[in-house]
C-alpha cells in the first residue's frame, strides 16, 4: 500500500508528538500550534519566544508532511526526511537544516536571506521555489530551481558560489565538492509534492529507490543489468504499487515477484 500523511514532531524540550492528517492543534503550556491539511502551521500559532528554540519535523519511510514556518515559508517533506528549524527566526537571517528531500516555497524578505543547510552545502535565497534532494546514502546533492534565483556554495567556502536560474539543476558531488549545472524539466523532480511520481527516461534502479521510500519496500534485483533499463511514466502516489509493477513488467518484459514488503525483479 502507498504511504500516508504522517510525521513526528520533536519539540525543543524533547517532547515527541505523532501527527497525521486528522491532527488539529498542539498545546505546549498555554501556547498552541495549528495542524491543518497535514501541515504544521506556525503562522497562525500563538507560539512566540525571545529565546532561540528549535523544533524538528521527522517524516519517516512511507510518510509525507509539510509545514508553514513563522515567516510564511512553506516546506514539503518527502519520505525519509528531516527538517530542523527555529520556532521563530532571528532578526538577521533565516536558516534551517535538511536531511532527505524537501520542496521550499520561500517567503520573500530582502533583509533576511533564507538558507538551507545540507551537509556542507548551503542554498541561499530571498524568495523563491526550489527542491533539494539530499539523502545521506547518496553521493550527489541535487538542487532544482522552479522559480526565482538561488545561490549555492560550500558552507566552509562561501566565496565560491554558483547561481541557479529557473529550470536549472545543480549536482554537487559530496566526495570532491564539484558542482555541475544543467537544464532540466523541473516536473521530473518536484511532482512528488503534488501527489505524483513523474519519471522520464530514468534508470529502473533509481525509480525503485524512489518508490521504496514511499511504499516502504525492499527491492532485490536478481540480474544487475536490469538496473540500467530505462523507463518513463507518471504514477499517482496514492495508487497501489502493484499497478505500477504490472506496467513495468509488461513494458520491460520482466518478471516481478512480491513477497510481503520485498519486490524481486528479474528478466
Amino acid at each position: 500500500m502507498p504511504g500516508s500523511e504522517k510525521a513526528t514532531l520533536i519539540l525543543a524540550g524533547g517532547e515527541i508528538i505523532e501527527l497525521d492528517s486528522k491532527s488539529d492543534t498542539i498545546q505546549i503550556g498555554n501556547k498552541l500550534i495549528t495542524i491543518k491539511n497535514s501541515t504544521v502551521d506556525y503562522t497562525t500559532s500563538s507560539f512566540e519566544t525571545h529565546q532561540e528554540q528549535y523544533n524538528t519535523l521527522v517524516v519517516k519511510r512511507g510518510e509525507t508532511f509539510s509545514l508553514l514556518l513563522k515567516d510564511g515559508t512553506r516546506v514539503y517533506l518527502n519520505s525519509e526526511s528531516t527538517l530542523h528549524y527555529p520556532v521563530q527566526f532571528s532578526n538577521s537571517e533565516r536558516m534551517v537544516e535538511l536531511t532527505g528531500e524537501g520542496y521550499f516555497e520561500v517567503a520573500y524578505d530582502y533583509k533576511k536571506p533564507f538558507k538551507v543547510i545540507v551537509d556542507n552545502e548551503t542554498v541561499e535565497v530571498l524568495g523563491t521555489s526550489f527542491n533539494v534532494h539530499a539523502y545521506p546514502e547518496e553521493e550527489v546533492i541535487t538542487t532544482t530551481l522552479v522559480d526565482g534565483e538561488v545561490r549555492i556554495y560550500d558552507y566552509n567556502h562561501p566565496e565560491i558560489e554558483n547561481l541557479l536560474h529557473p529550470n536549472q539543476q545543480a549536482l554537487l558531488n559530496k566526495k570532491d565538492g564539484q558542482i555541475i549545472i544543467h537544464e532540466v524539466n523541473v516536473d521530473n523532480y518536484v511532482s512528488w509534492k503534488d501527489g505524483y511520481f513523474f519519471f522520464q527516461n530514468q534508470r529502473l534502479e533509481d525509480m525503485m529507490i524512489t518508490l521504496s521510500r514511499w511504499y516502504d519496500i525492499e527491492v532485490v534485483f536478481k540480474n544487475e543489468n536490469v538496473k540500467n533499463m530505462r523507463f518513463g511514466g507518471k504514477l499517482k502516489k496514492f495508487d497501489d504499487l502493484n499497478k505500477f509493477l504490472i506496467m513495468i513488467e509488461k513494458a520491460g518484459d520482466l518478471k516481478i515477484e512480491t513477497d510481503q514488503k520485498t519486490v524481486k525483479i528479474n528478466n
